[in-house]
């Protein structure tokens, strides 16, 4: 399933196999069950990558994470501000 990407977005990793490079090299990149925020997104000759501020200019293919969705948006926000209203029967 393709996750709609954006910048700013929290990202699951569900990696568990570890990072490599292009030659087959482990490399270092969030680890299994960690969150991290979504700084960048590029589209490679992989797929699209999610960059993270902890590894600079580094692209992680999103297949390995999923999006956390946001706890809340502006109309559940606003909803929350009414007052309280019991209804009786």
């Amino acid at each position: 399933m393709s996750e709609n990407w954006n910048k700013g977005d929290d990202a699951f990793c569900i990696n568990k196999e570890g990072w490599f490079d292009r030659n087959g090299r482990q490399t270092p990149g969030p680890g299994w069950g960690t969150v991290h925020k979504v700084g960048g997104l590029e589209d490679g000759e992989f797929g699209l990558g999610l960059m993270f501020g902890e590894w600079g200019r580094d692209r992680f293919d999103s297949i390995c994470f999923k999006k956390i969705p946001p706890l809340s948006n502006k109309d559940e926000v606003q909803e929350k501000k009414r007052k309280p209203v019991l209804e009786r029967a």
